[in-house]
């Protein structure tokens, strides 16, 4: 009964007070601010294209960062004016960002490409091709720890493609909300 009652007491002490570092206590306004400030940041937003039809199906990225890697899938974004599907995603700050991949599961290939220096915050970049493509396992783990993978090859024809923008995380999101509700619609050369 004495132990209930003092988890009750720190349960509910935690949900009236927040979680403290022991720095002091934690305002609820400190990380809104800070989460605002992140989301005015400029990031690069990529479009991924294929440029053979047949091999639309789910794609995947993974960013290598400075210090860390992670990725996911990539919803369908679209259909290019060459009639190729294209995918959208967030990827990292221009800062952090060292290697994007993209995974094609239809061959188990990854493509590997390198953010340009100098990106537009009102246009997009051309498209361009991976720097190389490999099929090696862990890829994203060497490339992060700067290791050369054993197995390089130069893209195909086929090969998907990377185009590059940045923007704010705020910027993106209300992009995409304008998009999905129909409001924005934008014409994406073929690749």
């Amino acid at each position: 009964m004495i132990l209930r009652f003092c988890l009750t007491v720190q349960l509910c002490n935690l949900l009236l007070n927040g979680c403290s570092t022991g720095v002091g206590p934690a305002s609820a306004s400190d990380w809104r601010d800070h989460q605002r400030m992140r989301d005015q940041e400029p990031t690069i937003i990529v479009q991924v294209c294929l440029p053979v039809a047949k091999l639309s199906s789910g794609i995947s990225m993974t960013t290598v960062r400075k210090n860390s890697y992670g990725g996911g899938g990539m919803v369908k974004s679209g259909t290019t004016s060459g009639g190729q599907t294209y995918y959208e995603k967030f990827a990292a700050s221009p800062n952090e960002a060292e290697a994007l991949l993209v995974y094609r599961p239809e061959d188990g290939s990854e493509f590997v490409f390198i953010p340009p220096t100098r990106l537009s915050t009102s246009e997009w970049s051309q498209w361009y091709m991976p720097v190389f493509a490999s099929k090696e396992f862990g890829l994203a783990f060497k490339l992060l720890n700067r290791q050369h993978p054993s197995t390089i090859a130069a893209p195909l024809v086929d090969a998907a493609r990377m185009r590059f923008i940045l923007m704010s995380f705020a910027d993106y999101s209300e992009r995409t909300k304008q998009r999905g509700l129909g409001r924005l619609v934008e014409a994406v050369p073929g690749c």
